[in-house]
């Protein structure tokens, strides 16, 4: 079902001057879990002031804005159509079903499809995507010298549709990586003994722990994080009705957020930059 997002209230602080269309159908395709998210959170009021909300996280925060710059640069409504993987939204706007991605994709697999999507300037900039190495409460790795020699002997485990963190994995020297089809799936092995490590954003907050359904956690090795040396950036789709002035709005509206100092508190407010590792040791420089 597609759920419109109508800010009445900004619409007004707009002003129409700056509105593209007041029917503009403009559709942002997001990840299933991440729109029910952000419905029980929001619903169809106005996102708020803040981004350190309950259950706030990056992708939840990204729809937000991606909302805030199309409307910054003058669309006045966005359709959230919620779609299910990663490649199934990149092919969906590929084909142009789709005007943008509602949450950011990796610039790279945006650009194998050039001919059919432009390529927003980034969200996340490249090594901004910092994650932590995480594994099981116990284990041996969390008592031992934290450095990559030592890390690449054990065994970690992500998805084979994850280019970027498998590509990343080999690139750091992982010899026997391990694949699950789900993010639960590479929990559960980790806790299972069947995968040592895998690589995980840090939550909100300074208690660093991943929660799993059945209440048991993930811990990070302490003191070491990865970078992912690439961009998190909106894809768009150039055989969408309207997409010229789409991107050149997002672009618009991105910029002014980006000035304003607006995207990096929204990531920091998540979580996403966390304070509570800014001093450890960056292991892929």
């Amino acid at each position: 079902m597609v759920n419109r997002i109508i800010p009445a209230l900004l619409l007004l602080l707009l002003g129409s001057s700056y509105v593209i269309s007041a029917s503009a159908d403009v559709t942002l395709a997001v990840p299933t879990d991440v729109l029910e998210d952000y419905q029980s959170s929001f619903g169809v009021q106005p996102e708020p002031v803040r981004y350190d909300f309950p259950g706030s996280r990056r992708d939840v925060v990204e729809v937000i804005l991606v909302q805030r710059a199309l409307r910054e640069g003058g669309v006045a409504e966005a359709d959230l159509r919620p779609m299910d993987g990663y490649l199934r939204i990149l092919q969906q706007l590929a084909e142009g079903k789709v005007a943008l991605s509602g949450t950011s994709v990796w610039d790279f697999d945006a650009r194998d499809m050039v001919e059919h999507l432009w390529v927003s300037s980034p969200l996340i900039r490249r090594g901004e995507f910092v994650v932590g190495v995480y594994t099981r409460a116990g284990h041996p790795i969390l008592s031992q010298p934290q450095d990559l020699s030592a890390l690449t002997q054990y065994t970690p485990v992500t998805s084979r549709n994850w280019k970027m963190d498998w590509s990343l994995l080999e690139q750091m020297g992982f010899s026997r990586i391990q694949y699950a089809s789900s993010w639960e799936s590479m929990v559960r092995m980790v806790l299972a003994g069947r995968a040592d490590i895998v690589l995980a954003p840090f939550p909100q907050g300074n208690d660093l722990r991943i929660v799993a359904e059945d209440g048991r956690y993930l811990v990070p090795v302490p003191g070491i994080k990865v970078a992912f040396p690439a961009e998190r950036v909106i894809a768009v789709a150039k055989n969408y009705p309207s997409a010229d002035a789409t991107f050149s709005a997002l672009q618009k509206g991105l910029k002014i957020l980006r000035e304003q100092g607006e995207i990096e508190r929204a990531y920091t407010q998540c979580g996403f930059f966390n304070p509570a590792v800014a001093a450890w040791t960056l292991i892929n420089p």
